[in-house]
C-alpha cells in the first residue's frame, strides 16, 4: 500500500535542488504558484516546500526553455532568463 505522507522540505533543501539562493528559490517557487506550508517562527520550523511540487517546477522550468521560441519572463528584481532553441542564458539587467 502506497504511503499518503506529503514529503515536506525546508526552504534551503529547495534552493539546493533548483542550484540558487534560498531567495531565488522562494521567488521563483511562487511565481510557478507553488506555496509552503508555514510552521510558524522558531527553531526548525518555517516554510516547507512539498518535494514533487519542487520537482514539478525544475520539470516546468526546463520544458520551457527547450521549447522552441523565444522565452523572456521576470523573476523579480530585475533577474531575467532569456532562452531561444537550445541556447539560454542567465543575467542581471
Amino acid at each position: 500500500m502506497e504511503s499518503t505522507t506529503l514529503k515536506l522540505i525546508t526552504t534551503a533543501n529547495a534552493a539546493e535542488l533548483l542550484a540558487v539562493s534560498e531567495t531565488v528559490a522562494k521567488k521563483v517557487l511562487l511565481r510557478y504558484g507553488l506555496h509552503p506550508v508555514d510552521y510558524g517562527p522558531g527553531r526548525g520550523r518555517g516554510l516547507r516546500w512539498p518535494y514533487l511540487g519542487v520537482l514539478r517546477v525544475i520539470e516546468q522550468m526546463q520544458t520551457e526553455v527547450v521549447c522552441p521560441g523565444l522565452l523572456d519572463f521576470e523573476l523579480g528584481r530585475g533577474l531575467r532568463i532569456f532562452a531561444s532553441g537550445s541556447h539560454s542564458r542567465v543575467g542581471d539587467y
